[in-house]
């Protein structure tokens, strides 16, 4: 009856908002105690609603009979499959109440609201606000330094067993969160997160000289780089530079071999996930891939290629490369089949 009537007698003690029922209200208040009681059998992951941990499940069934008619995509739901398709209407039905911005899926909404909302949980150390208790809470352990989830790979430790699920998907390459929006993929929750941004707010940042967008200011900057030649990262075992923190990280591997990317097939390890994914071809049966041009290293986005081999040893010699192949590369550029071995 209460449908008709709009009548919402029961209000949530934080902030005000008011519901019909009363298990509904309990569903919403694990928004603000971060509470999430509701857990998939099939992947242990957590929710705070019955109905967001419904529609996960769905994920986990294989038929997908709704296709998306522009692009082809398969959805287990035809909700999922109608909210895909404003991506590529450009319709945005889900407006904000206090500032008329518009989304094309309520969930978008949802995280944008919580701009208006403030930030009303405070830390009692360093005095940071938090819109979610969820939030604080996670913060607060950043002060008192326990990691009590340890990687059984490497012994890497973190404060939150979710961050060490994540971690997880450098050694295996497993990459567990895909986009509902596209096709893409990733190993951790927070790099899915920044990628919806391209799908939420488009790309803003342009590049003033190819006009290439850019969904953040940083990634912007690193790509100017390319136009300038500027290379801020230097080695300090045999001090090639590369313009990306990122190509360094990896690059330095070559000298302390450390392989943290493993085959959970077979247990051969590599130096990056990408080279992981195309030794992981073989197992599925798959053409091994000639790549003519450097393989793009973790943490950077298509087109953003950046070597990260040519290893030099401590009397300045080329080790694992042909020598013949190097002369005039003084730009970092060479072909990936003359790059080392890996075993």
């Amino acid at each position: 009856m209460r449908i008709h009537t709009g009548e919402k007698p029961y209000p949530c003690s934080v902030c005000g908002k008011q519901f019909r029922v009363k298990r509904h209200l309990q569903d919403h208040q694990t928004v603000h105690t971060g509470e999430k009681p509701y857990v998939c059998s099939k992947c242990d992951k957590r929710f705070g609603f019955a109905s967001a941990l419904k529609r996960h499940q769905w994920l986990h069934i294989e038929e997908k009979p709704y296709s998306c008619s522009v692009c082809g995509k398969g959805f287990s739901l035809q909700s999922r499959m109608k909210e895909h398709f404003l991506m590529h209407s450009g319709e945005k039905p889900h407006s904000c109440s206090v500032c008329g911005k518009s989304f094309s899926r309520p969930d978008q909404l949802k995280d944008h609201s919580l701009q208006h909302a403030g930030k009303p949980h405070h830390c009692s150390v360093c005095e940071l606000s938090f819109a979610l208790s969820k939030q604080l809470l996670k913060h607060e352990k950043t002060h008192t330094g326990k990691r009590p989830y340890s990687c059984s790979v490497c012994g890497k430790s973190f404060s939150e067993k979710a961050y060490l699920e994540d971690h997880r998907s450098v050694h295996t390459g497993e990459k567990r969160h895909p986009c509902p929006d596209c096709d893409k993929k990733f190993g951790c929750a927070s790099s899915l997160r920044k990628h919806g941004l391209l799908h939420i707010e488009g790309k803003s940042h342009s590049c003033s000289v190819c006009g290439k967008s850019f969904s953040e200011a940083r990634y912007l900057k690193e790509h100017f780089r390319t136009h300038t030649g500027e290379k801020p990262f230097s080695c300090s075992v045999c001090e090639k530079s590369f313009a990306r923190s990122a190509s360094l990280k990896v690059h330095h591997r070559y000298h302390t071999g450390e392989k943290p990317y493993s085959c959970a097939k077979c247990g051969q390890s590599f130096i990056s996930s990408q080279k992981l994914q195309r030794h992981q071809k073989t197992h599925a049966g798959l053409p091994p891939v000639e790549f003519q041009n450097p393989v793009p290293i973790e943490g950077e986005r298509e087109g953003e290629e950046e070597e990260v081999g040519g290893l030099i040893n401590s009397d300045g010699e080329a080790v694992g490369w042909d020598l013949h192949r190097l002369d005039g590369i003084s730009e970092g550029r060479a072909s990936t089949s003359g790059e080392p071995k890996e075993t």
